[in-house]
């Protein structure tokens, strides 16, 4: 199963549907629920776990993930500065990709400036879509997403979250350190889960 299909899957039978017919477009960050159509959506649970996690921040900078060459040298400026970036096939291994993975929440939500390049810099990922799910993981975690000029996001996606650039100046007050994170945070769940209108919708679809 697609890991985008799992989460709205997860995320209606939180509210006891379980009968949808649920299609993707992964590419563009589109799922489908019996026709209608809905961006990536996380389940509750996820969320919950992720609030549970302490917010104290340990590292400056973080990933865990794959990256090849391209992502390599995204990521090369950041490596040593109190950071956490680890190249590793976790997220990919069918074995564990479906569960919740508290250490790289944790390791996130302990993190100031969370590092998101997007998935790639070719044209297939150049649209107004272009999309991650670290972003959404590195807001729902309120950690400050830091985004990458060579391989930016979708406008339709990042919509109105706040990030800033890998070539920026990484050096937030806490007022405004945590007045991002907590707006982030809040458009976040508006964004990335079920809403109650969203749900009647398809109840009554």
């Amino acid at each position: 199963m697609n890991l985008q299909i799992f989460f709205m899957t997860k995320a209606l039978a939180e509210h006891n549907i379980t009968d949808a017919q649920i299609e993707i477009d992964h590419i563009y960050g589109k799922t489908y629920v019996n026709g209608l159509e809905f961006g990536i959506k996380y389940p509750l649970e996820y969320v919950g776990n992720i609030d549970k996690l302490s917010k104290k921040k340990i590292y400056k900078y973080c990933f865990l993930g794959k990256f090849g060459k391209e992502r390599g040298d995204l990521l090369s400026p950041f490596i040593g500065h109190e950071s956490k970036i680890e190249n590793n096939r976790k997220g990919r291994d069918n074995k564990t990709k479906f569960m919740f993975d508290t250490e790289y929440f944790q390791t996130i939500s302990s993190t100031q400036y969370s590092l998101c390049p997007n998935q790639g810099s070719t044209e297939k990922y150049k649209h107004e879509y272009g999309w991650t799910y670290r972003l959404i993981e590195t807001v729902l975690c309120k950690s400050v997403p830091v985004a990458f000029r060579a391989t930016p996001y979708g406008q339709k996606f990042i919509r109105d979250i706040e990030f800033l650039w890998d070539n920026e100046t990484h050096k937030l007050s806490d007022t405004d350190y945590n007045r991002i994170v907590e707006k982030n945070y809040e458009k976040g769940l508006q964004y990335w889960t079920l809403q109650p209108q969203e749900i009647n919708q398809i109840r009554s679809n």
